[in-house]
């Protein structure tokens, strides 16, 4: 495992422990007159009685005098894969243009009886070349294709899956015989199935990378270049391997925004691998700036923390849930024909009343569209649109109930969300989901102030009446186009008789 995905999975680890959760791992140490040890190390997230951040305490729970070459970790590997102790976690990817979406990541983690939830780099390196990288690759395949093959029955229809392939593996014959055996026992057609390999991999020896791509295409799963821009391969290259999908590094991506360099790099490459019929995946996205740049650029895929961490399948990631209806809920929404439309009274009363009645000084009536929160209409904040991960609605729309949020600093969804933090930052927020007639939430009915503050049932309870009206007059709109729509068919087909 390369530096970049280091660097990745390191990212996740700081985001966990600033959500509260705890860390294990191994940290290998030299001694001074014997062979390298391993430390199991906890991590752990404390903040004091003001939950305001302490810092990260990090705690030795033992020795493990295990020869430097790992055989002792070894042989627990060869022994957790057979016990099921493998787990996979899965990153989705989104398209660009709508933020749906279409495929998922199939990342290894090994959860040790003792030392807890182990990353792939504390592992995958050491088992690398040996037997035990294809009993590996086998046991994560059966995994994520059986549970893919699940969701595309009970959510997404669609769902296609990624799945890393080593050097070595790729150079095996073996290789085709075991991806189609767990196809056939899964279900998932071979059209679901992305086989990943990295630039580094196919530079090493390029002849014998093309035969094993060219035996997966004949197998009918596609293939994807992954981490271009870290090994030899050049955009020249390209179109001498049978590759159906190009995945930018992670490196370039993070620095688009800021480096001319970086930003031409990423440039050439969408343009090229787009001439060349090429899906582009975009890695590591976790800005704003860095999604609409590369949208506007013509990526097809993106992929970060942005859009979802790695999840467990059990529960069901929220990404999941919400994808499985997100374009249906978006055509509700879009046959409400209130986007983008000029203010109307009707709306602009209805927050008025709920600023008043919450004496808040902002409120507004958000509709989530697309990557972007649309306001209707709206008290005391000064724009009429922002991106969706800003916004406390697109929270709003995962509750049944108001979404009530006391002190956003104490709230680690919205901690460091620009629009919420510094001075004169939302502090305290109140959305109530407009849930239509079909079960679709289209947006949210907001109240905000700019300090930390309850709202009290009673004002609940009005918020959710104006919520009410709004909802009753969007169901009039759509039952208005709809009728409409029903007298242009049926003159049509006046006219054709």
């Amino acid at each position: 495992m390369g530096r970049q995905e280091d660097e990745a999975e390191m990212d996740e680890v700081a985001r966990g422990l600033a959500q509260g959760e705890s860390w294990t791992g191994v940290q290998t140490s030299p001694t001074k007159n014997g062979p390298d040890i391993d430390v199991r190390l906890t991590a752990r997230f404390v903040r004091d009685w003001r939950d305001s951040p302490l810092g990260v305490v990090i705690m030795a729970h033992g020795v493990f005098t295990e020869p430097a070459d790992g055989s002792a970790l070894m042989i627990d590997l060869s022994a957790a894969i057979d016990d099921d102790q493998l787990v996979v976690h899965y990153q989705p990817m989104v398209r660009a243009e709508d933020s749906v979406v279409v495929k998922v990541e199939a990342l290894v983690r090994w959860q040790h009886p003792e030392l807890g939830l182990l990353p792939p780099s504390q592992f995958i390196p050491r088992a690398e070349g040996t037997s035990l990288m294809a009993r590996i690759s086998r046991k994560v395949l059966e995994i994520a294709c059986a549970q893919v093959a699940v969701w595309r029955t009970d959510l997404l229809p669609a769902l296609e899956l990624a799945v890393n392939v080593s050097a070595n593996e790729l150079a095996d014959p073996k290789l085709i015989d075991d991806v189609s055996a767990v196809l056939e026992s899964t279900g998932l057609p071979p059209q679901a199935l992305w086989l990943e390999v990295t630039e580094t991999s196919i530079a090493d020896d390029p002849p014998r990378a093309r035969q094993g791509l060219e035996r997966l295409r004949a197998l009918g799963c596609h293939t994807a270049l992954d981490d271009f821009g870290t090994g030899f391969a050049s955009l020249a290259q390209l179109h001498r391997f049978p590759v159906q999908a190009l995945k930018i590094d992670r490196m370039f991506v993070a620095g688009m925004t800021e480096s001319p360099g970086d930003a031409a790099i990423v440039r050439s490459v969408i343009s090229l691998a787009s001439e060349l019929g090429m899906t582009v995946v975009a890695e590591g996205v976790e800005t704003e700036e860095q999604r609409r740049a590369l949208r506007l650029l013509g990526c097809d895929l993106l992929q970060g923390y942005l859009l979802g961490l790695p999840a467990p399948a059990d529960p069901t990631p929220r990404w999941a849930l919400r994808s499985s209806f997100e374009e249906e809920r978006l055509l509700a929404l879009r046959s409400c024909r209130i986007l983008d439309v000029p203010p109307e009274p009707v709306f602009d009363r209805i927050v008025d009343l709920a600023s008043r009645l919450c004496r808040a000084p902002m409120a507004c009536l958000a509709l989530i569209d697309g990557e972007r929160t649309w306001l209707k209409a709206s008290v005391g904040l000064d724009t009429v649109e922002m991106p969706r991960t800003w916004a406390f609605c697109d929270h709003a729309l995962d509750s049944p109930q108001a979404l009530v949020v006391s002190d956003t600093q104490s709230d680690d969804r919205f901690r460091s969300n620009a629009l919420f933090s510094g001075e004169g930052g939302v502090r305290a927020y109140v959305g109530v989901p407009l849930v239509l007639d079909d079960g679709f939430t289209v947006g949210a009915l907001c109240v905000l102030d700019d300090r930390a503050r309850p709202f009290g049932p009673v004002q609940i309870t009005d918020l959710r009446t104006l919520a009410d009206q709004i909802v009753a007059e969007l169901g009039v709109r759509r039952s208005l186009v709809d009728l409409s729509t029903r007298s242009v068919v049926a003159a049509a087909g006046q006219v054709a008789g």
